[in-house]
């Protein structure tokens, strides 16, 4: 077993997008076509809001990790709320 989790979420970047009325169509159609023409890779993210950690850093570059190409505290970047001894970290997948 992997432990007890409060909430577990998943989605994709596009799946909201179909689903949300209060968008404005017509600046969103905008946007999506010169974006479709940039190419992309799929990859996942996880975020995990834990405990106050001691890490000494808010980020970190994970070259040549098979799994993760990098870690970020979410909560410290600018303007982003901390709250209650609680941190929220972002892990990204490595392209391959």
């Amino acid at each position: 077993a992997l432990g007890e989790y409060d909430f577990l979420i998943c989605t994709d970047k596009t799946a909201a997008a179909q689903h949300r009325k209060d968008l404005d169509r017509e600046l969103l159609d905008d946007f999506v076509q010169p974006a479709s023409a940039v190419p992309s890779v799929p990859s996942l993210a996880l975020m995990v809001a834990v405990e106050q950690t001691r890490c000494g850093f808010d980020s970190l570059l994970l070259e040549g990790h098979p799994t993760f190409s990098w870690l970020a505290r979410d909560s410290s970047k600018p303007g982003r709320r901390q709250g209650g001894g609680v941190e929220c970290w972002v892990a990204h997948a490595s392209p391959d």
